[in-house]
């Protein structure tokens, strides 16, 4: 029985939890402004005191469970302008239908939906930022709704401190556009069974199976 119980600690040991990092591109991106208007053709993903983004992704792929995420967004050299110094990105949750989001039916109703609701996180921006990618951090609301997702999911995004038109940020895109521009990084969760323990592992084996056969002499014996 004893012998049985340690082969199910041996088996317990040798599953490894470990971290699988994936990146995946942008199936499409685009704004709406204030009036309700967004082009199809243009992926130009601006942002400003009268424009909100969106960035969608195909999680159809994705099968663990999710543990972190991050959004990572170019920000092309003619893409930064404030009279501020410094902007706020935040990031929101969509619920505006995504096939009418993408095919530009969304109106003012989808510029206020990507502006506003359940926030996934932020970022502050500068001119230092120009040239580079930008880097949000996802909160757990975005990890919740991701895991929940299972096909295509949007991201809304604002810049929640423009005051005036003189503030943009990623203008332009569409003269250059690439798929890798907005890209979501995330890490899984996966369980493998490791068939050959780490050496530490089978030294922990070797004790107990040692211990168990003192055990046993020392019973014989009295």
């Amino acid at each position: 029985m004893k012998i049985k119980q340690l082969s199910m600690l041996v088996v317990l040991f040798c599953l490894s939890s470990n971290a699988i990092g994936l990146t995946i591109n942008a199936t499409d991106t685009g704004w709406y402004n204030s009036s309700g208007h967004h082009y199809t053709w243009n992926k130009n993903y601006y942002l400003g005191s009268s424009y909100n983004d969106f960035f969608v992704f195909d999680l159809a792929g994705v099968s663990q469970p999710i543990t972190s995420a991050s959004l990572r967004l170019y920000n092309p050299t003619n893409g930064y302008r404030s009279d501020d110094g410094n902007e706020t990105l935040r990031i929101f949750d969509v619920n505006t239908p995504i096939s009418s989001l993408l095919i530009g039916t969304g109106g003012t109703a989808a510029y206020y939906d990507l502006g506003m609701g359940t926030s996934y996180g932020s970022v502050v921006v500068d001119g230092s930022d120009v040239g580079s990618f930008i880097n949000i951090v996802l909160n757990s609301a975005a990890l919740s709704a991701l895991n929940a997702a299972g096909g295509l999911f949007a991201f809304g995004g604002s810049l929640v401190s423009a005051d005036d038109g003189y503030d943009m940020l990623f203008g332009w895109t569409h003269l250059n556009y690439n798929p890798n521009f907005a890209q979501l990084s995330l890490q899984t969760q996966a369980t493998n069974y490791s068939s050959i323990p780490e050496p530490g592992l089978l030294s922990l084996v070797g004790l107990g199976f040692t211990a168990l056969f003192f055990s046993r002499r020392g019973r014989r014996a009295a």
